[in-house]
């Protein structure tokens, strides 16, 4: 149902209210290229294209740019626009051929292409081609492969062929000219059909064509080929078809004398006023079937934005509105040109401000000597000629109208005669139990028992705080009357008894602007700071049942609150916010609304009028319910770390999913809405993951900075405030990669080389451990056998046998009373055993001090052999002092060639410690006799035990090999050879 009631009003009452319709205005500065906009088109996007002298422009959610292909092209002298079957968009150029802007494709195609002219006039698409009219003849462009054919003609020599337009007809393509009549495309040429005139434009609707001549608008019959009518208008310059009527721009070059038509299926009619467009150089235009917007070009001003379908009118003629009111079925208008009561759709009575003023004068000086200041009325001035009559409210009480204003009362009876009149001054009155009642602004109430004879009860002010002052509203909530403060709050009246909320702790708020009744014994309170609350008044109580802030409405200053069928009207300074229990409706300039201050309203069989400072709106109220709309949501523009997207040949609008690396995770996401028909009412929130918070969205882009790598998937909420609906869509399905090192791959990567590396570390542990543990063994053992060796070392040094021979020969030179030699040795043999004592204690000695150790011992077993042993160290190459050996290492092979090697049957005995360095750094030991040699070791059967602890020692400091000791028995004698390792210092 578009609005049929509202539809149907409109068309009945033009004659009354002079506009139907609401309008909007585009501009150079609204963004057009130029005023002079000569060609129109509305693509099945729902966008508007715009073609001047100036160039190509686009309006997309209500914002028009220029359009960049065009701009890239220098595209200007724009003459026509089409959209085809396939969505691509054709955009003529008089003198630059045609615009082809199809999916992923921009280019132009010209006389180079094979275009008979550049100038075109009119595009027509058909079938599976697009048809040109050019200043020359005719162009045939294939939309397959965009080939082009030029149909021959006959010219003529007088002037150039110039085709105007085409229209179809069973299947077969017409062409008009504007000075060789009409022609019919056969084949590849045009085949003469009639001559008819001048025509500029064609169309045809049911079997009917319709040309738009220099003379006015000719109907023909196709098929009996007669003029069905021929309407003498200026000449018509553009013809569209809009909800199967046919619209029709007319309009002389050079005069301003354009209107707009519309054909019916049976008469043509001047629209023009109806519209709400006064201006008359009319160049084009173009119908919007999605939104019902019909838009007309102009030569100077611009693009008008006219709604067939508004639920508003407006009329400016009634000046200010300040009281509209109903009783019954009419409609009383207190305005200030006066009253005029309406009637359904026709104006009954009007009764200007003089007849008021001489009523007045007629009745006020019977109580006029009365109602005076002393008497606590607010007085009036009798003076005030009827030009400066002011009324304040109306009232309907019975079959009556009662109206106050700045002369006085008066009551106004249904079929608008007057009635009576009283000499009071008051801004809010009313009626409660039969009873007239007046507020006084100066703080006080009367209560009158007959109003006519002046009897009354005053309620004054300084009696009581419970008595109203400052009255802004009053209403009704079941037998309760309720009377609005300015400064203190709300009052009631029940039955004879007045009381202050505010003063009685009932409800707090003391600056009241508007009050309304609800629903079920509610009322709605709105406060100076634009708040509302719906109290339930019917136990007394007056609990605070529901709340709206003042941020859930636009605008500020409350001048209109009403409460009609399950919606709360509130009007402010930027127009109407609607609220009912499931949806909230904004409606202001951009749907026509917002002319003047809003002064009053009433409502009538779904009609609500508005009275305000600059005329009356008449405004349908059905039109605030949820209804089903369908918008596109495409993307415009992609900023990633601030560089506009690498679209790869691609448009925005097309781009659906997009996949970036993980550094490229700050985005400026632009999107808009394609098809909406009031765009300043959609509000938009979005969320990057489902189950997400709702982020709101400012100026139509997202702002996305430092988002973690994965999936998003970005969803659009758009809530318009026109429909009444929440919509969700889709935006971009975005896919932020994760760095290396978060992947899947690297992770198992890790993880197997972390666990390859704790396993080799295990490994090298657990070797190292038992590396450990051998080497805490061998420690253990080493130490051990070194305590044994030593044990056995120091008891293996002096043997009995040595020192019982020692002492012997100490004694024999103590009985041979040589005491000198006896002193001698026994000091020798005190040094030798404390030096072996020392030396058993370290771990290492000197071989210098080790070569000393031996001299001494040699001399002291020299004793026993009668000091026949010579003893010689050869050092070589060594530095004795610079080599660390065991202690007392050598002294078993000393003692064992001392002991064993010298009988007395060798006459010299030699004992030498010959010593070498290798060039690895191995010191060399050679002790070599020259005793009995061979015959030595065949006395012996076993190796002794001094030898086998020099081997184990020798194992100790080094790994012992058996060429580290060789022995060497020979008949000259014996040789000990050691090699030691790691001695040096």
């Amino acid at each position: 149902m578009r609005y049929l009631l509202t539809v149907f009003l409109w068309l009945c009452v033009s004659v009354v209210f002079g506009q139907g319709v609401v309008t909007k205005q585009y501009t150079i500065e609204n963004g057009l290229m130029a005023n002079d906009v000569r060609a129109l088109c509305v693509d099945s996007k729902g966008v508007l294209w715009i073609g001047s002298r100036s160039g190509l422009a686009q309006k997309i959610q209500g914002v028009v740019k220029p359009n960049e292909d065009a701009a890239r092209y220098r595209y200007t002298n724009i003459t026509d626009i089409i959209e085809d079957d396939q969505k691509t968009i054709w955009v003529g150029s008089y003198g630059q051929g045609i615009l082809y802007r199809a999916k992923g494709e921009v280019r132009v195609i010209s006389t180079q292409q094979g275009l008979i002219s550049n100038r075109i006039r009119r595009l027509f698409d058909h079938e599976g081609a697009i048809y040109v009219a050019t200043s020359d003849g005719v162009s045939i462009i294939s939309k397959k492969d965009l080939s082009v054919k030029n149909p021959t003609f006959k010219s003529s020599k007088n002037n150039p062929f110039e085709v105007s337009d085409f229209f179809e007809y069973k299947g077969e393509v017409y062409v008009a000219t504007i000075n060789d009549g009409i022609f019919k495309i056969v084949g590849d040429k045009l085949e003469f059909i009639e001559k008819v005139g001048r025509v500029f434009a064609a169309i045809n609707l049911d079997g009917l064509v319709f040309y738009g001549c220099q003379d006015g608008l000719i109907i023909k019959d196709i098929a009996t080929n007669k003029v069905v009518k021929h309407y003498n208008i200026p000449a018509v310059k553009d013809i569209k078809r809009a909800n199967n009527q046919l619209y029709v721009v007319s309009g002389s070059v050079d005069e301003n004398n354009g209107h707009i038509y519309r054909w019916d299926g049976v008469s043509l009619n001047n629209i023009t006023e109806y519209l709400g467009t006064k201006k008359t150089d009319y160049y084009s235009i173009s119908y919007d079937e999605r939104n019902d917007f019909l838009y007309l070009g102009t030569k100077s001003e611009g693009v008008f934005q006219v709604d067939l379908f508004s639920p508003l009118s407006f009329d400016s003629s009634y000046g200010s509105v300040s009281v509209v009111k109903g009783l019954n079925d009419r409609i009383f208008v207190f305005s200030s040109k006066g009253l005029s009561i309406q009637d359904k759709d026709k104006e009954l009575l009007t009764m200007p401000l003089q007849r008021f003023k001489y009523f007045q004068e007629q009745q006020y000086k019977k109580y006029a000597d009365y109602t005076t200041k002393a008497n606590h009325f607010y007085e009036i001035d009798y003076t005030t000629p009827a030009n400066r009559i002011v009324f304040y409210s109306a009232v309907p009480y019975g079959n009556s109208m009662w109206v106050s204003s700045n002369i006085g009362v008066f009551q106004i009876a249904y079929d608008g005669y007057l009635l009576s009149y009283h000499s009071i001054h008051t801004y809010r009155f009313g009626f409660y139990k039969n009873r007239f009642i007046e507020t006084n602004p100066y703080g006080g109430v009367r209560i009158y028992n007959d109003l006519a004879n002046m009897d009354y009860r005053y309620y004054f002010r300084v009696d009581s705080e419970d008595i109203p002052r400052d009255i802004v509203d009053i209403t009704y909530v079941d037998d309760k009357m309720y009377f609005a403060g300015a400064l203190d709050g709300l009052y009631v009246l029940d039955n004879k008894e007045f009381t202050s909320l505010a003063t009685k702790n009932l409800f707090a708020e003391h600056r009241i602007k508007k009050i309304t009744n609800g629903d079920n014994n509610t009322l709605y309170v709105s406060t100076d700071f634009n708040d509302i609350y719906l109290l339930e008044v019917k136990s007394g109580k007056y609990t605070v049942k529901d709340f709206i802030s003042n941020k859930d409405i636009a605008g500020t200053n409350i001048t209109l609150l009403k409460y009609v069928d399950g919606k709360l009207f509130i009007g402010t300074s930027k127009g109407l916010t609607v609220i009912d229990k499931n949806n909230k409706f904004y409606f202001n300039k951009e749907q026509g609304f917002g002319r003047g201050e809003i002064l009053s309203s009433t409502v009538k069989d779904n009609l609500m009028y508005i009275g305000t400072s600059e005329g009356l709106y008449i405004l349908d109220i059905t039109y605030f319910k949820q209804r089903v709309v369908q918008y596109q949501v495409n993307i415009s523009q992609i900023e990633v770390n601030g560089q506009e997207l690498d679209k790869k040949g691609e448009i925005y609008h097309n781009i659906r999913e997009l996949h970036l690396k993980s550094k490229e995770n700050n985005l400026q996401i632009g999107f808009e809405v394609l098809g909406t028909k009031f765009p300043d009412k959609l509000n938009f929130q979005y969320r990057l993951k489902l189950g997400e918070t709702w982020m709101n969205v400012k100026e139509n882009k997202l702002e996305l900075h430092y988002l973690e790598p994965g999936v998003y998937p970005i969803d659009i909420k758009i809530m318009d405030y026109d429909s009444g609906n929440e919509l969700i869509y889709p935006l971009l399905f975005l896919e932020i990669e994760k760095p290396f090192y978060a992947k899947t791959w690297f992770i198992i990567l890790c993880i197997g080389l972390l666990a390859a590396s704790f396993y080799i570390i295990y490994v090298i542990r657990v070797r190292q451990l038992r590396k450990l543990q051998r080497m805490e063994n061998k420690k253990l053992e080493y130490e051990k056998r070194l305590a044994e060796v030593q044990l056995q070392f120091v008891r293996s040094q002096m043997n009995s046998h040595f020192i019982f021979n020692v002492l012997s020969s100490i004694q024999y030179y103590i009985i041979k009373e040589e005491v000198d030699d006896a002193l001698f040795y026994l000091e020798r043999f005190a040094k030798l055993i404390r030096t072996t004592l020392e030396m058993s204690t370290k771990e290492r000695v000197t071989l210098k001090e080790e070569c000393e150790y031996l001299k001494i011992y040699v001399d002291i077993e020299n004793m026993r052999l009668d000091g026949r042993v010579t003893f010689k160290i050869e050092k070589g190459n060594v530095d004795l002092a610079a080599v660390n050996i065991p202690p007392l290492l050598l002294q078993p092979f000393v003692e064992n060639a001392l002991v064993h090697a010298f009988p007395s049957s060798i006459e010299h005995p030699l004992l030498v410690i010959a010593t070498e360095r290798l060039s690895d750094n191995s010191l060399v030991i050679e002790i070599t006799d020259n005793g009995i040699g061979e015959m030595s070791i065949r006395e012996k059967k076993h190796e002794s035990k001094g030898l086998s602890i020099v081997k184990e020692r020798m194992s100790l400091l080094q790994q012992y090999l058996d060429e580290d000791l060789i022995i060497d028995h020979h008949t000259k004698g014996t040789t000990v050879r050691l090699i030691l390792r790691n001695v040096f210092k």
